[in-house]
């Protein structure tokens, strides 16, 4: 934990259930400064499962995959740390994230806890990844009155058989609440861990 505490990069620990033990004090900045408050801080989140600040069922699909790999490696051993690289965007800025998920061991060898750390790899002005569309996005609304926005790029689906994605600035800056947080196809693919039952039977896997 006092590794964690003096870290720049923003860290928590897990207790081998997933719950949360403590977020460093990068964390509650990181959190601050993203619009996120005590509520994504440690005000927010100590006490609380990991994965349950994760929205959408198919983000927290990803990222209860990488925990269970990084529970699963063998403690001290070399690669033993679990790192996905996702992206971490806002409405005028595209992120490059690191995420490091590493266990830790009692002396006996038992799982103790994990340590997860995000690093930022890179960050770009939006335009430059990205077309941005501007407007309120109702365009964006499907006919079931839902928004699909991917968890990761950010970019939300447009209604039609096309199927494309754009990054539209209010829905990322403010989601209207009948938004629901998958990965889209490009993400799946970059980013996705790739496993074959990463999405469960007959769900998209990563390229």
């Amino acid at each position: 934990m006092h590794r964690l505490a003096g870290l720049r990069e923003p860290a928590c620990l897990l207790d081998p259930e997933g719950v949360v033990l403590f977020v460093n004090d990068a964390w509650d900045r990181f959190a601050a400064d993203n619009g996120g408050g005590m509520r994504s801080g440690s005000g927010g989140l100590v006490g609380t499962r990991w994965l349950d600040g994760i929205h959408g069922e198919e983000p927290r699909r990803v990222h209860a995959e990488l925990l269970r790999r990084a529970m699963r490696r063998e403690v001290g051993a070399a690669g033993s740390a679990v790192v996905h690289t996702t992206e971490n965007n806002d409405p005028l800025r595209a992120r490059l994230s690191a995420t490091r998920l590493e266990a830790i061991a009692s002396p006996a060898g038992a799982l103790v806890a994990v340590a997860v750390t995000h690093r930022r790899v890179r960050e770009r002005p939006i335009a430059d990844v990205y077309a941005p569309v501007e407007g309120d996005g109702g365009g964006h609304r499907g006919a079931d009155g839902t928004w699909e926005q991917c968890g990761c790029c950010r970019r939300t689906r447009r209604p039609g058989p096309g199927g494309e994605w754009d990054f539209v600035r209010t829905l990322v800056a403010v989601p209207p609440p009948a938004t629901r947080f998958v990965y889209c196809p490009l993400c799946v693919e970059l980013h996705g861990p790739g496993e074959p039952d990463l999405h469960g039977p007959g769900g998209p896997r990563a390229g």
